[in-house]
């Protein structure tokens, strides 16, 4: 007799456990369903029906990593130079003066932009928080004292005060405006812009690579100053393999908010 108890309160539990389940997975509270993309892989969906993370092939990941790594490149040869701004040819982009060219302010471009945070919004895209940052300041600190890379006054960039001296950005008129005065250097001369790129580490949200870059060497490049040579990177075609030298950098990206960015990159140098 307890034992018909014993299995008829078991019996009652299973089934009040079924009913439960069957409940919440009707109303949708819980679901697993998986499913098949079209190149055969398979995506697990949460309770919300979010999709989970894939791990992308070899040759996806390298088209995603050279894309990115193309802009970054336009990006950071700018930036050698000048703020960038949208524009990767700043030659035929025309001239605006806005301040005193003694006091190193002078000549600046208009951009696409109409604030700097659309600005760094767009740079966002294909960079990190964290190098968009870095690079895009209205301010910064050198020897205990703060210097300015922005300006909404104008009158600024004609004080002669120095912690206005080569201001980057400028805001007029609700428009955007970067410095076309060169002061950091120069771009570098001996890069061919030929690189192989190859994923070294695929996980759903990082990708790592390995970019082998194509440089003319030292001795070629002196070379061609003095017209002892025909190899220069306006003539590539002139370049025998003695005259190219190699270099390996990691390039690194990752997924944040379902958008690949860069996190990582080393600039040629």
């Amino acid at each position: 007799m307890k034992n018909n108890i014993v299995i008829i309160i078991l019996i009652a539990i299973i089934v009040v456990i079924f009913i439960t389940f069957g409940v919440l997975f009707w109303n949708g509270t819980i679901s697993f369903n998986k499913e098949v993309n079209n190149d055969g892989t398979q995506q697990i969906s949460n309770s919300e029906g979010e999709k989970g993370s894939e791990i992308l092939t070899e040759e996806e990941a390298n088209s995603i990593g050279r894309n990115l790594y193309d802009k970054a490149t336009e990006i950071y040869s700018v930036w050698q130079l000048y703020p960038y701004c949208g524009y990767s040819n700043l030659e035929n982009l025309e001239e605006v003066e806005l301040g005193d060219y003694a006091y190193g302010n002078g000549s600046y471009y208009e951009s696409e932009f109409s604030s700097l945070n659309e600005l760094k919004d767009y740079l966002k895209q294909y960079l990190s928080v964290d190098i968009v940052e870095e690079k895009v300041v209205e301010s910064y600190q050198w020897n205990g004292e703060t210097y300015y890379d922005y300006v909404t006054d104008l009158s600024l960039l004609s004080s002669g005060d120095q912690h206005y001296t080569y201001v980057d950005y400028v805001l007029k008129d609700n428009k955007l405006y970067c410095r076309l005065q060169s002061s950091k250097g120069w771009l570098n001369a001996t890069y061919l812009d030929e690189y192989s790129l190859d994923a070294s580490l695929i996980e759903d949200n990082k990708i790592e690579f390995k970019v082998t870059s194509t440089y003319i060497s030292d001795d070629t490049y002196q070379k061609s100053l003095n017209n002892a040579s025909e190899c220069s990177k306006d003539n590539v075609d002139k370049c025998t393999d003695s005259d190219k030298i190699y270099k390996d950098t990691k390039f690194v990206i990752e997924k944040v908010n379902d958008n690949w960015v860069v996190t990582d990159y080393t600039l040629h140098d």
